[in-house]
């Protein structure tokens, strides 16, 4: 049954992204500890080149996100195998005209030499293969409802990224650490393209491309924002503060990206589900609210326990076995909230965004990332300026956070749930979480010294007591209400998720 499928789905893809999210935390303390903060700070520069290298498919696999689904849900699929081809065809040569600029610029550029430069054509490189295995991970979620798969296949890249990764920048430094990850994305790309049950199709429609790029595009152009959103800190230090600042405010992406990666997952398997709904409901948002409460509400709770979980034992393992990295501890600290609120509309912004394209108020979106961002670049500037450093643009980052994820679950839960009385009890019920999390933190970090006092063996070991305590009932609660572990145990389920 849909309730079903939407849970295990959403738990598959979750366990695999645990695993890998694990596997990218142990990597980045152990690369962490291998490179000095300036040499880190290059490899997170290089980073966010290649997270703009992601948006080298020009809106196709958000119109692939919304007509695959939809048409399947109406039962077309010859409308499905045209769109999926045609945008194949694009896809790729889009994302090769991107890899081809980023090496040219390489190449002719004076800006940069050495390791920088190398860094840069493995960025072409990687573009062209992140491409494709996003192609690929469309079509398995979007087409078949399969996110085994693309679990699986998250799993073996970061599995092998670490094989590779760990060795050579050991031996290498930097320079390996770029191979690496280069050749484990090579090693995934091969085996995704022998296991995914997609052909490659040469086939083109001016009309399929027509209608995927109309409903890609404006999602497009808010995913750029929502990029934007989430580097222009990173920019800001690099450009700002120097190599050595962006090395230390690494440190912030190194739980963050783990935190908001796991729930970025399980957002996926709900998205294709949400657009099938529509297509069955003819376009009625409130046919969508078991969509947005239930699942918000859960990673609400799923966020505020990894948050809490990061805040306590990440700075216990960088003063114990990373002392070189201790300045960036307080940006952390400032900045891992912030995730909770980008991890609380990953619903709502899909459901959002279906209302907009379908009533043709999509600059509305671009407005409020606009502001977001106008907050997070014009807070990082001040409060630079005032001699807050990295910890001042980790606060704007945040501030920037939390208005733009308030204000997208506002919009959002006004369109699905007419009453006002339920909206509130929703945003309340959303809200309580982070609170108890950011109570629960200070709790455990305070008690757990008080029992263990310094010693970082006995301290990591009472503060995952006291965290287990601290979550057990909340956690407990939650099944309770929703019933996801009967869910999954049972073989027969309702259809209607309890809202």
């Amino acid at each position: 049954m849909l309730r079903r499928k939407i849970i295990t789905d959403t738990l598959f893809l979750n366990a695999g992204s645990l695993v890998s999210q694990v596997l990218v935390f142990l990597q980045g303390l152990i690369v962490l500890k291998m490179l000095e903060p300036r040499t880190y700070g290059v490899w997170v520069a290089v980073n966010v080149v290649l997270r703009y290298g992601t948006l080298a498919q020009a809106g196709l696999e958000n119109g692939m996100a919304i007509r695959l689904p939809y048409h399947r849900g109406r039962g077309d699929t010859a409308r499905v195998e045209l769109i999926a081809g045609t945008s194949f065809v694009l896809w790729t040569l889009i994302a090769a005209a991107a890899a081809a600029a980023v090496a040219l610029f390489a190449t002719f550029s004076n800006r940069f030499q050495g390791v920088e430069r190398y860094g840069l054509f493995v960025v072409a490189l990687l573009i062209l293969l992140e491409q494709q295995l996003s192609f690929l991970t469309r079509w398995e979620t979007a087409v078949h409802m399969n996110f085994r798969r693309p679990a699986l296949m998250g799993v073996l890249r970061q599995s092998v990224t670490f094989a590779f990764v760990v060795p050579l920048t050991w031996k290498f430094g930097l320079r390996g650490l770029m191979t690496g990850v280069l050749a484990a994305w090579v090693v995934t790309w091969a085996v995704y393209l022998r296991r995914s049950n997609f052909a490659p199709r040469f086939a083109f429609s001016k009309d399929a491309a027509t209608e995927t790029f109309r409903n890609g595009f404006p999602l497009f152009v808010t995913a750029i924002g929502g990029t934007v959103i989430e580097t222009i800190d990173r920019a800001l230090v690099g450009s700002l503060l120097g190599a050595v600042a962006l090395g230390y405010y690494g440190l912030t992406t190194l739980g963050g990206n783990a935190l908001f990666g796991l729930l970025r997952q399980a957002g996926g398997a709900l998205s294709p589900h949400i657009v099938a709904e529509m297509g069955r409901s003819r376009d009625d948002l409130r046919a969508l609210d078991r969509f947005l409460r239930p699942p918000t509400i859960v990673f609400a709770y799923a966020g505020a326990a990894l948050m809490s979980a990061l805040m306590i034992g990440v700075p216990t393992l960088v003063r114990a076995y990373l002392p070189k990295y201790i300045p960036g501890i307080d940006a952390f600290y400032w900045y891992v909230p912030g995730f909770f609120f980008l991890g609380i509309i990953l619903t709502a912004n899909n459901i959002l965004n279906l209302h907009l394209i379908a009533t043709e108020q999509r600059r509305i979106a671009i407005f409020i990332q606009l502001a977001a961002i106008a907050v997070e670049a014009g807070g990082a500037v001040l409060l630079i300026r005032l001699g807050l450093g990295i910890a001042g643009v980790a606060m704007a980052s945040t501030a920037s956070y939390v208005f733009y994820g308030c204000f997208v679950l506002w919009w959002a839960a006004r369109f699905v749930i007419p009453e006002r009385r339920i909206r509130l009890a929703f945003f309340g019920a959303v809200a309580l979480p982070f609170f108890y999390a950011l109570a629960g933190a200070w709790i455990v970090s305070t008690a757990s010294v008080a029992v263990a006092g310094n010693h970082v063996g006995r301290l990591l070991a009472a503060q995952v007591l006291f965290g287990i305590l601290l979550w057990l009932p909340p956690m407990w609660l939650l099944n309770r209400r929703y019933a996801i572990a009967e869910v999954i145990g049972r073989k027969r389920r309702p259809a209607v998720v309890k809202a």
